[in-house]
């Protein structure tokens, strides 16, 4: 993807770029294989005696985890530690220029030279009996909802569009509380493990609505 995008002379990644988180159901093991770059979050809703709470399948790629952070200041790069006002960690070039809030990406290239990586982090997880739902969202959803509220507003829908539509309204109005009219790239993808499952195996034709 990365390479992509620097060989298409229309887009200009030196200081734009993205995320990217890929899950692939691995059908015979009955697991997830999961691909992620950056702060797009994985998270699966999983039902306890306690009721539904989500379990984050990726770790967000922020520039103070330490073994990022070792490695961008291994490489010239400035690593900028959040604050008490809200601001993320960021990653800056050495003349302090710049300020990426994400030690992975793809794109960004000006900060490659300095340890931002496109190097994915890959994970196979398998599904458990428990495991209802998947959740995949980009931070302007986790900036302002924690996993398991995701977790508990997709519990209460039997519709998988419907529960992203409550997800982005839900971020949306704390966006709009917190910052105006500004707010940070929301995407939702929502899958019912169930009906994945069985989809797969050709017992149902709608994967929007769980088993």
């Amino acid at each position: 993807m990365d390479s992509k995008l620097r060989a298409d002379r229309h887009i200009d990644t030196s200081n734009g770029g993205s995320t990217g988180t890929a899950v692939l159901y691995h059908q015979p093991a009955n697991s997830l294989v999961i691909a992620h770059v950056g702060d797009t979050r994985a998270v699966i809703g999983k039902r306890d005696a306690s009721g539904i709470k989500g379990v984050d399948l990726t770790e967000d790629h922020k520039p103070d985890l330490e073994k990022e952070k070792k490695r961008i200041e291994r490489m010239g790069g400035v690593v900028q530690p959040g604050g008490e006002d809200g601001l993320s960690a960021s990653v800056w070039l050495p003349d302090m220029s710049g300020g990426l809030a994400m030690s992975r990406s793809f794109g960004d290239t000006e900060f490659h030279r300095v340890g931002v990586s496109t190097e994915p982090a890959v994970k196979t997880v398998e599904i458990g009996h428990f495991d209802q739902f998947l959740i995949i969202a980009s931070d302007g959803i986790w900036e302002m909802l924690n996993s398991d509220q995701a977790a508990r507003i997709v519990e209460r829908h039997n519709n998988a569009t419907e529960a992203c539509v409550e997800l982005i309204h839900a971020a949306t109005k704390r966006w709009q509380e917190l910052e105006g009219a500004y707010r940070d790239d929301i995407t939702v993808i929502v899958a019912f493990l169930g009906p994945l499952k069985a989809f797969l195996e050709g017992g149902v034709t709608d994967l929007t609505h769980p088993a």
